[in-house]
């Protein structure tokens, strides 16, 4: 019986931890949008479907637009852009991260500063920008004509997003507490030998 209810034990602990890696769910297409001034409308690249974690590229490609006249660079759920105004639904995913691993205007990657957003909006739609001429702009766009447009983003779990900040600290305390006392080197090494001689005497009991 206790060899029993150590393996439920087990196979429960491990149920547990897994639970995090599946807790991003659902499955959207989202598209890459330049909003500008000249003719006041979106240029919208083709959708591309967000349905588990992994990298994501959208690509704008065969502009002609005045960097001048660029008002907006997001992507967005794309039924959200489709229907604009009207739209009053929310995205098809939960608990998901959004990364910015590159954005390249022209071919060339261009700086991304920190404050742009990482997930879905409070009215639950995947919209994040980096590029908004009314609130925030967490890029530069180089002059004069723009030609293409490439965002790449990493989706990720919430939870295992969050999961290396925790695991960090017992990393770097480690081997300080090595060197301020070596003897533990020796006491660890003794633990196998005493689980073995308590699994021995277990043994005979039996």
């Amino acid at each position: 019986m206790k060899k029993i209810f150590a393996v439920v034990v087990a196979i429960a602990m491990v149920m547990a931890l897994a639970v995090p890696a599946f807790a991003f769910e659902g499955s959207q297409d989202v598209v890459l949008v330049v909003y500008e001034q000249a003719t006041w409308s979106n240029i919208v690249s083709d959708p591309v479907t967000i349905n588990a974690p992994g990298e994501y590229t959208f690509k704008l490609s065969g502009l002609s637009v005045d960097s001048a006249q660029v008002a907006t660079i997001y992507i967005k759920d794309a039924t959200a852009v489709a229907e604009g105004d009207s739209f009053t639904g929310t995205s098809n995913l939960s608990d998901l991260t959004v990364l910015t691993k590159s954005i390249k205007i022209n071919g060339e990657e261009v700086a991304l500063t920190e404050g742009y957003g990482t997930g879905l909006t409070d009215a639950g739609v995947l919209d994040i920008g980096w590029y908004n001429i009314w609130w925030k702009n967490f890029i530069e766009l180089p002059t004069g004509t723009i030609t293409d447009v490439e965002v790449v983003v990493e989706v990720v779990d919430a939870a295992a997003a969050e999961a290396p900040a925790a695991e960090e600290a017992p990393a770097e305390t480690a081997p300080a507490e090595t060197a301020e006392a070596p003897e533990t080197g020796i006491a660890l090494a003794v633990v196998p030998a005493v689980i073995a001689l308590a699994a021995a005497v277990i043994s005979k009991r039996r």
